[in-house]
């Protein structure tokens, strides 16, 4: 099997899976984290308040910034990440 194939659809596919694992399961390991029940639980909601102002603050960038030049940033930046080891 081409390698080059595998990796492209792991890469795909793990974004998905972390975010959604971390808003489902994000109480429970902050509780394995040693927070309290309460702490842990107003830890996991601020987290998806969060991430619903950074959405709403991105898909407001989108219309004030020219799309191809935001994508090709963006994908240049997580090629260099994954490929060079570059901290960007």
């Amino acid at each position: 099997m081409d390698s080059t194939n595998s990796d492209s659809g792991i890469e795909a596919i793990c974004p998905l899976l972390d975010i959604n694992s971390i808003m489902y399961d994000g109480t429970r390991i902050l509780q394995n984290a040693g927070f309290g029940i309460r702490t842990a639980l107003i830890g996991n909601v601020v987290n998806g308040l969060i991430s619903v102002i950074a959405t709403n603050v991105g898909m407001s960038i989108f219309h004030k910034v020219n799309r191809l030049a935001m994508y090709l940033t963006g994908l240049i930046r997580c090629h260099n990440r994954a490929y060079l080891d570059w901290d960007c």
